[in-house]
């Protein structure tokens, strides 16, 4: 399954990479697929014009994690941001933290 793609290849993530999207959607069918990139899109209307390079994105049914991507797989110091009012700004603000580079990293959330 797609979910494990950096824990079970993490010497095939090069850096600088493309970045890497995964879409965690249960059940795992297109259009459930589809709903979930659907309503990323609509609470972000920069996704098109947003560079993904170097970046991780898990798109959940309440929110979105991103984080860098670092060669080996390496997905600390990310964020979750919430669908609602504001995502955009929010996640915008986000994006631009994990650029800025080193000090301005969020600790993963426990999800276990």
């Amino acid at each position: 399954m797609d979910l494990r793609i950096i824990s079970e290849n993490p010497n095939s993530i090069p850096s600088p990479n493309s970045g890497l999207i995964v879409v965690l959607a249960r059940p795992n069918t297109n259009s459930r697929l589809e709903q979930l990139v659907g309503r990323f899109k609509a609470h972000y209307a920069d996704w098109y014009q947003t560079d993904w390079a170097g970046l991780y994105l898990e798109i959940g049914e309440q929110d979105v994690f991103v984080s860098l991507l670092r060669s080996g797989g390496d997905t600390a110091g990310g964020q979750c941001v919430a669908f609602g009012e504001n995502f955009s700004g929010n996640f915008g603000e986000v994006l631009v933290k994990l650029r800025a580079g080193p000090g301005t990293s969020f600790p993963r959330p426990d999800t276990t």
